[in-house]
């Protein structure tokens, strides 16, 4: 389901240091995680609550935070996904984007440039 029609700039793009090993592991999840930043991107806020999505809706309209979930592996089944999800998280303002595993999401000082956009 689209958050919205508008597009969300990214900022700046900060990744796991256990998701860049993972990339390093297996190349070919840079494309599945970048895949996963145009949905982002475009609204689509994937695997998300209802309540988050609501809110992204919200912060569309007031530059506020975005967040996203997809798997990272989508062959894994639906009910397996909790352990193979990747979260995408824009900042308020819109200048710096996270993208990360949930065992991430207390750690986010840890994150290491990934990429720098020029939306």
């Amino acid at each position: 389901m689209s958050t919205n029609q508008k597009t969300i700039p990214t900022g700046h793009l900060f990744i796991s240091p256990e998701l860049l090993t993972a990339i390093e592991q297996r190349p070919a999840l840079d494309s599945r995680i970048k895949a996963c930043l145009e949905r982002h991107r475009a609204g689509d806020d994937g695997l998300i609550t209802e309540t988050i999505r609501s809110q992204n809706r919200a912060a569309c309209d007031t530059r506020g935070a975005v967040i996203s979930a997809y798997q990272l592996d989508p062959t894994t089944s639906r009910g397996e996904a909790g352990n193979n999800l990747l979260w995408i998280k824009t900042l308020a303002g819109w200048g710096e984007t996270f993208i990360m595993l949930p065992s991430d999401l207390d750690r986010e000082a840890e994150l290491i440039l990934y990429q720098e956009i020029e939306d």
